[in-house]
Order: C-alpha cells, then sequence, then structure tokens
C-alpha cells in the first residue's frame, strides 16, 4: 500500500491483509486508523506521501491485537511523527537558536512519551508479566537445587 496524492492506493488482497493485520473486518475502523496514524505529517507533496505510507507500515507492522492496542499504536505513531519534525526544526540551521532549542526539548518530550508507550504495549502484550530467562546455573557438590515454580504451602512455609 502506498499513499499519492493524499489517498491510500491498495490491492483487494492488501486490504484484506491490512484488515487482518489490524484485527478488524471494518474497511471504516482501517480508514481511522490509517488516517489517525498519519495525522502529524507536517509535510507536503511527495514527503507527506512517504509520511504516510510509513505511517501505514509501521501501523501494519506493530500488528495491533485488539481495539485498545490500535488506539495506543496510532498514538505513538504520531508521537514519532511529532519528534521527527521537532528535530527536523532544530537542526535546521537557518531557525534562530532559542528555536531550535525549543523544539528539540519538544522532540525529547515526545520521544519521552513515546518510550512509554512503547512499555505500555508491552506490557499490554505480556500481560504485565516479566520475563528473566537464567542462562547458567551453578551448583557446588553437596548443595541442593529447585528448578521451577516454588511456592509456600498453607503453613507458611515453616517445614510443614
Amino acid at each position: 500500500p502506498k499513499y499519492e496524492g493524499g489517498a491510500v492506493t491498495v490491492t483487494p488482497e492488501q486490504r484484506d491483509s491490512m484488515l487482518a493485520a489490524l484485527c478488524t473486518d471494518d474497511t471504516l475502523v482501517l480508514s481511522g486508523a490509517v488516517n489517525s496514524a498519519a495525522s502529524c505529517n507536517p509535510y507536503e507533496g511527495e514527503d507527506a506521501d512517504r509520511q504516510r505510507s510509513l505511517a501505514l507500515r509501521l501501523l501494519v507492522e506493530l500488528a495491533p491485537q485488539n481495539p485498545v492496542e490500535r488506539l495506543l499504536i496510532q498514538q505513538l505513531i504520531a508521537a514519532d511523527q511529532a519528534a521527527s519534525a521537532c528535530l527536523a526544526i532544530g537542526t535546521y540551521k537557518s531557525n534562530d537558536v532559542n528555536h531550535r532549542r525549543k523544539s528539540m526539548n519538544l522532540a525529547c518530550q515526545f520521544m519521552s512519551v513515546q518510550a512509554r508507550q512503547i512499555e505500555l504495549l508491552n506490557k499490554l502484550r505480556n500481560g504485565g508479566q516479566q520475563r528473566v530467562v537464567v542462562e547458567h546455573i551453578s551448583v557446588e557438590a553437596g548443595a541442593q537445587a529447585v528448578i521451577g515454580n516454588v511456592t509456600r504451602g498453607e503453613g507458611g512455609g515453616n517445614g510443614r
């Protein structure tokens, strides 16, 4: 799929694939998700089309699993576009120093929001559980080791 002249061009197969990736069968939801993800696009012409295509690609690649994830991912993409625009303004040498500094501060704020959104998306997808992988365990002679889930019994674990 790609944007040209402000409109998305997709084949029926691509549309069906995007609907499946967004966990919906409603083309109106698809249109809303695409437009929302591309809403923070400050560019015009071909640059705008390129940014919208990137937003659409990110939306599909991040593959929301439910409506809440879809909304969060749309916000994440909008924050990314806003941060990128602020970074561009902040690095443009012809802007005065104060304007560049304000833009860079805004970019940092957007990137901070984006990092929190990514953490929240990971929490949603992992059920809030953390996973720790232990790659090496060493048990000395005469020692004991327990592998697996260990829970306390009803007696509080005092040898009962």
